[in-house]
Parts: structure tokens; sequence; C-alpha cells
């Protein structure tokens, strides 16, 4: 008994690791991003993305002065999040999740809801999904605006 308790909450535990950090399945690695983006969560958002992506991400003291404004004065919420397509390529690596996103702001006293679609293009880095590609499709809300890895650093075209 004891011994089975034992396995079961070992698979339990490795399957909570495989989800942090961009193991799980793709469309759950950008659902994730979101997450973190929305709460103004720089370094977590960061971690979602490829090497080659959180090299362009700079976060500046300017940069960080108006994330912590803007962290100050909004609130973002994912309302929900629809996995519209999910494909993996046979070999595995790479991986594109068309989805729908559905936002709450809310600033100022007031609350507006938006709905997004947009793609995201994954590849696997060192065995976990992480974002490789500017998100497309997505318009600027919020402030967060510029796309992964666009100049001005922000977090959703």
């Amino acid at each position: 008994m004891q011994k089975s308790a034992l396995i079961v909450a070992s698979v339990l535990f490795l399957s909570a690791c495989a989800a942090v950090g961009g193991g799980g399945a793709p469309s759950e690695v950008v659902r994730s991003y979101f997450e973190a983006a929305f709460a103004f969560d720089i370094d977590r958002a960061k971690s979602y993305l490829t090497s080659d992506l959180q090299a362009q991400v700079k976060m500046t003291p300017e940069a960080q002065a108006q994330i912590d404004q803007l962290k100050a004065l909004m609130q973002i919420k994912i309302k929900d999040f629809k996995v519209l397509e999910e494909k993996i390529s046979s070999d595995g690596n790479t991986a594109t999740v068309k989805f729908e996103i559905t936002i709450e702001m809310s600033a100022l006293g007031k609350t507006q809801s938006q709905t997004q679609s947009g793609d995201a293009e994954l590849k696997k880095e060192n065995g976990q999904w992480k974002i490789s590609k500017q998100i497309g499709g997505m318009s600027t809300t919020g402030g967060l605006g510029g796309g992964v890895g666009s100049s001005s650093g922000g977090f959703g075209q």
C-alpha cells in the first residue's frame, strides 16, 4: 500500500514539474506566458521564451518604472483562453498554436473586456516548449504592446 502511494505521488510530482517552465503542451505554455505578462511578471513571462527572444527583452530602469506604474494603475485578467488549433510537427520539435483570448482590463474604476485571436510558434529548447517567434495577430492592449521580441520589448502585439 505504501509503495503504490509513493509511486502515485512520484508520478504526480513529476507531472507537476513537467508543466512548469514549458514542459507541458504548447498551448499551456502560451497561456502561462499571457498569465505572467498580464500580471506584469516580466521574469516569469521571459521564462516561456526561447533564449534568443529572452536576449531581446531588455529591462531598462525606465521600462521597469513604466511597468511598475502600469501595475499600480491597472489589472489585466484572462477571462477565457481557447485553443483553436494546436499542431506539433512530425519530429516533435516545433509547434503552432492558434488561440483566442478574452481579457478583462480594469483601470481607474473602469473595466473593459476585449477578445483577440492570434498564433504562436514554439520550439523545444532543452526538452521544454518555448515561444520562439513574435506572437502574431494580437492588437496592442493595456500598454503591453509591441509584441514578443520587438524593439519595444512589449508583450502582446
